[in-house]
């Protein structure tokens, strides 16, 4: 009988993550902290203006390719290529927790210390990264960031697999409810803003900020 309990519990995972996973697009960052005479900092990079979300504030980090092996290899890889350091001067420390961004994409965090002594010392990539700063984690420590929150929307768009159909009559045939044939609220998404010298640090980039700096102060306390 496949209904007994032995047989149920073969079907199941055998590490239960999050259903649809293979088919979504996964990313990688990390956080990389350096100690610069006694005092230690988080290095953010400003992507280059021309590229995806461009001029936004963020750490190295980008889209797991087929020849990683693990998500940490894609955390090194892309710093490298970003910061135009060695992969000897990337210390890992282990894996924070991941975010699944507003557009479905998961975003999984390294914490990692480079082994530099100075800013210089990075020749960062100029077509991807238009200028690389130091945050002070006691700054992060000592200020909470602002938080605000934007209202998500769904709403249908046009499907390719239903090609020629139209937009409203593919909207009928799926015989949902009327009320989701217009957009429909799905709730509200907190985001965090770090505001430190100049620059302003938002999304996804300030959320791990966030997380890091909650974790450490459990460390403290």
């Amino acid at each position: 009988m496949i209904y007994d309990k032995e047989s149920l519990h073969s079907i199941l995972p055998k590490q239960p993550f999050i259903l649809g996973h293979e088919e979504a697009i996964h990313s990688v960052v990390l956080i990389p902290m350096v100690n610069i005479e006694g005092e230690v900092y988080i290095l953010l990079e400003v992507r280059a203006p021309h590229i995806r979300q461009g001029s936004e504030i963020s750490f190295p980090g980008g889209k797991v390719d087929a020849t990683d092996a693990q998500y940490v290899d894609t955390a090194i890889r892309e710093t490298v290529e970003e910061l135009g350091i060695k992969e000897e001067q990337i210390e890992i420390i282990g894996q924070m927790d991941s975010i699944i961004g507003p557009n479905g994409i998961f975003v999984h965090c390294y914490l990692g210390m480079l082994n530099i002594k100075t800013l210089e010392s990075c020749v960062y990539n100029k077509e991807e990264v238009s200028k690389i700063f130091l945050v002070p984690v006691n700054y992060l420590l000592d200020h909470e960031p602002l938080i605000h929150y934007i209202d998500v929307t769904h709403k249908w768009v046009s499907d390719k697999a239903v090609q020629n159909i139209e937009k409203e009559k593919f909207i009928e045939a799926t015989t949902l409810p009327k009320k989701y044939h217009q957009p429909w609220s799905s709730g509200q998404r907190k985001v965090y803003i770090y505001q430190y010298e100049d620059e302003v640090i938002w999304g996804i980039t300030a959320s791990f900020l966030y997380d890091f700096s909650q974790k450490i102060k459990g460390l403290l306390d």
